[in-house]
């Protein structure tokens, strides 16, 4: 296994043990890509290596290559390599009689962990945005975080570019237009390899221990493709949105005429939100949990078609884990998990859209999953009820104004 100059190396550097580092039995080893001391090695070199192995009769190649755009830090105990499909296709076209096998998760220790693509949409979030990346990167995971500014006109994307902009494991993608928050969301995912997904609100900061805790939820529960954490606001308060029940007609209606208070008696009068119940102490199943922070199953994501584009803002997360649901997978609640989410900085800036859409997407959601079941009266009458409550909470939107 360890014939090459760079294994034993490694060793030597961070005090591993043989056999600590690979669960492979390689005859022979090449490691491209090596951050830090061990520079990174040029396609051609690669090459160079792959000529010499097949001089000496090698048969097969394990092609493995530390993703150094999923991490920006060195290498530690433990840290896997990706399978990387690009490196593998370069050394299939140069070598077609080698077998080149899929190779993943090949480290083993105390960092087995899949990397985490963290998506932040931002849209004149202001001073929250810094905030938000620096707890992100005190997460001590290994993650890449991508920013997509929607055309802000508050000099965010300017700041983080000031102050992230030499973070390896920082990117900011800039549009020339507002794309919407799905749209920005899917052109991310879609690029993304990591196993995991944070959909995170750039208003948000997460607690110590939080994102871990969030991955640890989804790796115990193979049946969960969403992950969401306890929200609180600054004085720790459990904020609404929290851990919520896909809404229909009943519950939407309980919730706004504020019957939902009956529910400790009567559980037909449960609501929307459930922040006002006894919360549970441990990871707990959830129809929908809040949706400034999600951690998502990228493949599950990806199954499912990522975000649904048709919504501007607002109930684009509940269509996400209603069709999750639908495709064989629950939420789960990490009550133990905590984010810190400064509500409306974004929307504040344009109060009357936002507004707007968030009854748009009411509407889309209902008419989307529900309305089929309901005879056709009381479709146009559920619809009704939804634009009625946009007209009787407008003037509040403008006095907030």
């Amino acid at each position: 296994l360890y014939k090459s100059a760079s294994l034993p190396l490694i060793m030597e550097q961070k005090g591993l043990a043989s056999g600590s580092i690979c669960s492979h039995r390689c005859s022979y080893c090449i490691i491209p890509s090596l951050r830090g001391p061990l520079r990174s090695r040029s396609t051609e070199s690669l090459i160079t290596e792959a000529e010499e192995m097949v001089d000496r009769g090698v048969k097969e190649i394990n092609v493995i290559a530390q993703d150094t755009t999923a991490y920006g830090r060195d290498l530690e105990p433990g840290v896997f390599f990706t399978r990387t499909p690009a490196l593998r296709a370069m050394v299939a076209a140069a070598f077609p009689g080698l077998l080149i096998p899929a190779v993943q998760q090949v480290f083993t220790g105390p960092y087995m962990n899949a990397a985490i693509q963290v998506i932040i949409v931002n849209y004149n979030a202001g001073e929250t945005l810094p905030r938000c990346i620096e707890s992100v990167l005190a997460s001590n995971e290994q993650l890449m975080i991508k920013i997509v500014d929607n055309a802000s006109t508050d000099g965010s994307v300017d700041q983080i570019q000031s102050l992230f902009g030499q973070q390896e494991n920082v990117r900011i993608i800039r549009n020339n237009e507002n794309i919407g928050f799905s749209r920005a969301v899917n052109a991310v995912a879609e690029k993304a390899e990591e196993e995991y997904l944070l959909i995170l609100n750039p208003d948000c900061e997460l607690f110590p221990g939080a994102l871990g805790q969030l991955k640890q939820a989804l790796d115990n529960d193979s049946g969960a493709a969403l992950s969401g954490p306890r929200v609180v606001d600054r004085e720790g308060k459990v904020q609404k949105g929290t851990l919520r029940h896909f809404p229909d007609p009943w519950n939407s209606a309980v919730t706004v005429t504020g019957l939902w208070r009956l529910g400790r008696w009567f559980p037909a009068f449960k609501g929307v939100n459930r922040h006002q119940e006894r919360l549970p102490a441990a990871n707990a199943k959830a129809e929908a949990v809040s949706g400034a922070c999600m951690l998502v199953r990228r493949q599950a994501f990806e199954g499912i078609g990522g975000m649904d584009e048709g919504y501007g803002l607002h109930c684009e997360d509940l269509d996400l884990m209603y069709r999750l649901q639908l495709g064989g997978f629950h939420c789960v609640f990490v009550p133990a998990a905590r984010v810190f989410h400064q509500q409306g900085v974004s929307s504040s800036s344009r109060p009357l859209w936002v507004h707007r859409q968030k009854h748009l997407g009411m509407q889309r959601f209902f008419l989307k999953f529900q309305a089929q079941r309901y005879p056709f009266p009381l479709r146009w009458l559920v619809i009704a009820g939804i634009w009625l409550r946009y007209v009787v909470t407008l003037p509040w939107v403008l006095i907030r104004q």
